[in-house]
């Protein structure tokens, strides 16, 4: 919807809405939550631009989940893809990198080899273990074991495309 204000300029009152109720959630966003995690580190400004374009932030947010959440920071991700996000491609990305329970380092490390479905259910999480080192579909655990409320968020050094 738009507006022809007395100065003839348009104001766009879908974006205006929009922006405003962006900024009402995530001053919203409950404490030690996924999302406000997310939200709060500016190492991960471009994984939650991510998680808000999936339209699924609320969902990181609710305290009630148990979610485990494999995340990039900004010096990983390539910043063409978020130019060229829309809902469907970030929800693949959200989804794929999320396991629908407490997954903690000690059980990612602990086997030789695992695998785990995710939320995307045409994904799956292959889990290998070898020299010291973690990866989960050939990307690698940098840093691990982020204690959220509502979850726990493992650092990879790429995102699940």
């Amino acid at each position: 919807m738009s507006y022809l204000s007395p100065n003839t300029n348009f104001i766009d009152l879908d974006h205006m809405y929009n922006h405003i109720y962006q900024e009402n959630c995530e001053n919203s966003l409950n404490e030690n939550s996924i999302s406000h995690f997310l939200n709060s580190n500016e190492n991960f400004s471009l994984f939650n631009q991510i998680l808000k374009s999936s339209q699924l932030q609320s969902k990181y947010d609710n305290l009630d989940e148990k979610l485990t959440l494999f995340v990039a920071p900004n010096n990983i991700i390539d910043k063409n893809i978020i130019n060229n996000l829309d809902v469907s491609v970030a929800r693949h990305i959200i989804l794929s990198s999320t396991i629908q329970n407490l997954i903690p380092s000690e059980i990612l490390e602990y086997s030789p080899h695992l695998t785990y479905n995710t939320k995307n259910n045409q994904h799956k999480l292959n889990i290998v273990n070898q020299n010291g080192t973690t990866q989960l579909n050939n990307l690698q655990l940098i840093s691990k074991d982020i204690i959220c409320e509502n979850g726990i968020i493992h650092i990879l050094n790429g995102i699940f495309i």
